[in-house]
């Protein structure tokens, strides 16, 4: 027997665990795990999707369901655009750990030591918030800090400078509590070391080497394809539309290196294929093993329950279930979902992209995909989480409030201040009040709700429809405070205080 023979016998005997074997699989489970996809899309009410398989670096499946645009019913196809949201997270620690593999920082750094003017509430805090800090998700602040400043027009450099001014919650480094806006901190070190923007970075040291030419990370760059879908959410129960001009569409590009990038399946799976290929395609080291390793390590335990353990790493997510461990990160805009997720034991991996805010079924989609392919007894986790929804939906308001009147408008009229949200002017028209956030060009009717609580309607930013505004009153019969209810602004930073 030739020694080409046995070479090619020796490679014929470990061809299952192979590429052909995760295809032939994955063949196996297509024709069942298309149609699931098809039929919960309708369930869940999405106008459109884009599913991508890779297994070994390549791209095997790729589709797009539902409609672009529901007025104008052009198909979703792979190529077509939509918002990643949080899994543009991934992209800024990968730019981190470039930095770290260069010699220019390192994980253990101090933060004042790289970005001086960055201050949380805690002074001691500050001086030890090192950079692996930054994006491990145990800062101490509140779920989500100041996360309403992006859509109500801050700037990344306010968003930044008013993150010393929100109170902890819990005891940093302690428990994981999701934050958007320490990434901005973190691409300010990137952007201060190599004297581009984070989006500049971002094409320069990603997009350009993978070969992402379709993927951008500006609300001005994302219908520039012409294949883009158009961004949807829920709103009591309605499929509405998403202007592209609107705060809503445009906010994830303020908190652009926590959730500004625009991509498609064909462009995510080179993203994908670099991930599961430890940070190298082909014989380019875009990262190092050490770095890639560290991005990837448990940072922060988020979930530990009977059928899985979660913890947060840098801008990914590792999870182990009971029959296998997988590395994801998924994305929420208002108008759009994602879900990017791999098995590292077994090169194999998936995007889900939709355009419909506030659906479950991407993340849903990706562990119906590895159950099958592991050989897992089959869990409809779609038809488990839609009852979970009918049974336990919002809370409401309670119908037996005794609702009584309003003091005379002119008694809630004035201008209120605190020092995150600045200047908010009170005033009216004949049948309600308006809030007026001074410099931001934004303005919300207010109708009466309760005695001094007003809640907030026909506000362009949908999700704060819904909200309730409540005034403090005097002895004399005056306003002397306004606060934001806990829905809208997380504690310690929605109370102002009447300053006219």
């Amino acid at each position: 027997m030739s020694r080409v023979f046995m070479v090619i016998l020796l490679f014929l005997l470990i061809l299952p665990t192979s590429l052909i074997a995760v295809s032939e699989r994955i063949e196996e489970i297509i024709p069942f795990f298309d149609n699931y996809v098809q039929n919960n899309m309708e369930k869940w009410m999405i106008p459109g999707m884009a599913v991508g398989i890779v297994a070994d670096g390549e791209l095997i499946f790729a589709k797009g369901y539902g409609v672009k645009d529901i007025d104008l019913d052009e198909a979703v196809t792979p190529e077509t655009i939509f918002q990643i949201g949080s899994t543009s997270k991934a992209f800024t620690s990968f730019l981190v750990g470039q930095l770290v593999d260069e010699g220019v920082i390192n994980w253990k750094d101090k933060v004042v030591d790289h970005f001086p003017e960055f201050q949380m509430y805690d002074p001691w805090v500050t001086s030890n918030f090192l950079i692996e800090d930054l994006m491990a998700q145990h800062s101490g602040l509140p779920p989500y800090s100041g996360d309403l400043a992006s859509i109500l027009n801050f700037s990344r450099d306010e968003i930044i400078e008013k993150i010393r001014l929100i109170p902890p919650e819990n005891t940093f480094r302690t428990d994981f509590a999701y934050q958007n806006n320490l990434f901005l901190v973190a691409a300010k070190i990137v952007e201060n070391y190599t004297g581009l923007s984070w989006e500049e970075n971002v094409k320069r040291k990603i997009f350009d080497i993978l070969g992402m030419y379709e993927s951008s990370n500006t609300a001005e760059d994302y219908r520039k394809t012409g294949n883009f879908a158009t961004t949807y959410e829920l709103y009591n129960g309605e499929i509405t539309k998403l202007e592209f001009d609107g705060n809503l569409f445009k906010f994830p590009y303020v908190y652009g290196p926590a959730g500004g990038i625009n991509s498609n399946i064909i462009d995510m799976s080179k993203w994908l294929a670099l991930q599961m290929n430890g940070g190298s395609i082909d014989d380019n080291i875009l990262l190092s093993g050490e770095q890639y390793n560290f991005i990837h390590s448990p940072a922060t335990l988020a979930i530990n329950n009977d059928s899985k353990i979660i913890f947060y790493c840098q801008g990914w997510i590792y999870e182990q279930r009971k029959d296998y461990k997988v590395f994801w990160h998924n994305g929420g805009t208002a108008g759009c979902k994602t879900m990017i997720a791999y098995l590292p034991d077994d090169d194999l991996g998936i995007i889900v992209l939709s355009n419909l805010g506030g659906t479950e079924l991407p993340d849903l989609l990706a562990y119906v995909l590895f159950d099958l392919y592991k050989g897992k007894k089959f869990e409809d986790y779609s038809a488990v989480y839609l009852k979970s929804l009918m049974e336990n939906p919002d809370e409401e308001r309670e119908e037996n409030v005794e609702i009584t009147t309003a003091l005379p408008f002119e008694n809630y009229m004035g201008d209120y201040y605190n020092e995150f949200f600045g200047k908010v002017s009170i005033n009216s028209d004949e049948e309600h009040l308006i809030m007026n956030i001074d410099g931001k060009n934004l303005s919300f009717d207010l109708y009466h709700l309760n005695r001094d609580n007003f809640v907030i309607d026909n506000s362009d930013i949908i999700e704060l429809n819904g909200g309730v505004i409540s005034f403090v009153i005097d002895e004399n019969g005056f306003a002397k405070s306004m606060s934001f209810s806990e829905g809208i602004v997380t504690n310690g930073i929605g109370t102002l205080d009447r300053v006219k």
